[in-house]
């Protein structure tokens, strides 16, 4: 357990250093600010109820299915091209603690993330509504992560981690986005995590009743369980190195 918080510690450290980490963690809340800023100042008035869902929606998603999706893998790729990764798994560190290492710095700083949208956009939720924004939040940006440590382990570079992500990252960010536009695009997203956060978002803003369907929870675990899968079988094979 020490070695999984002091290679936490150095991983939060790193955020700090590397600006293009930085400045994805730090994306979501400067692109939830200036959607306020806009709409007020083009409107000349506060954002409606339907403005203040989409600037929520948009920056939330954007926290869940890029940043806390693609951030890992550009990290495992960076160290790759460092070689700091081969120095690590050739040292007492092992798999378990490695991945522990990677995974909960960016749960954690991802999570500080979403959780701040909501007071800096000046939205007052319930214990209750917060406690069930944050439940949905954490399951999706755990499935993002290792998500994106699964590719992370594909990817030879910070530039092929930037590539192989894109396509998982259209999936998820704008298909959610533009669910009103085609039948089949509410299908695919009623199967996605970043769905269940979408359609929850507007219902805990309206102050109505929301709770988790068996359809949702299946869709939030079974992701989860899925990504986790995949890693397992990735890693099994490649070890976190597939080069």
């Amino acid at each position: 357990m020490k070695r999984v918080l002091v290679l936490s510690e150095a991983k939060l450290k790193s955020f700090y250093y590397n600006k293009l980490i930085g400045s994805y963690l730090l994306f979501p809340l400067g692109i939830a600010l200036v959607l306020q800023f806009l709409n007020e100042r083009i409107n000349n008035r506060p954002l409606s109820l339907e403005e203040l869902t989409m600037c929520i929606n948009i920056a939330a998603v954007l926290n869940v299915a890029y940043v806390a999706y693609v951030t890992p893998a550009t990290l495992l790729a960076e160290e790759k091209e460092k070689n700091t990764l081969r120095v690590l798994m050739v040292s007492s560190i092992s798999g378990l603690e490695f991945f522990l290492g990677n995974l909960l710095p960016i749960v954690l700083v991802s999570s500080l993330v979403q959780a701040a949208i909501i007071p800096l956009l000046g939205i007052q939720f319930s214990v209750g509504q917060f406690t069930m924004y944050m439940i949905i939040s954490l399951i999706g940006i755990v499935s993002s992560t290792v998500l994106g440590m699964c590719f992370g382990i594909l990817s030879k570079n910070q530039m092929s981690a930037t590539l192989i992500t894109m396509p998982l990252t259209m999936l998820l960010m704008f298909i959610p986005l533009l669910r009103n536009l085609s039948p089949t695009m509410k299908t695919i997203l009623d199967n996605l995590y970043t769905g269940v956060l979408m359609k929850a978002i507007p219902k805990l803003l309206a102050n109505e009743q929301f709770s988790l369907s068996i359809q949702n929870w299946s869709v939030l675990i079974g992701e989860l369980l899925l990504s986790i899968g995949w890693f397992l079988w990735l890693y099994s094979r490649n070890g976190f190195d597939k080069d």
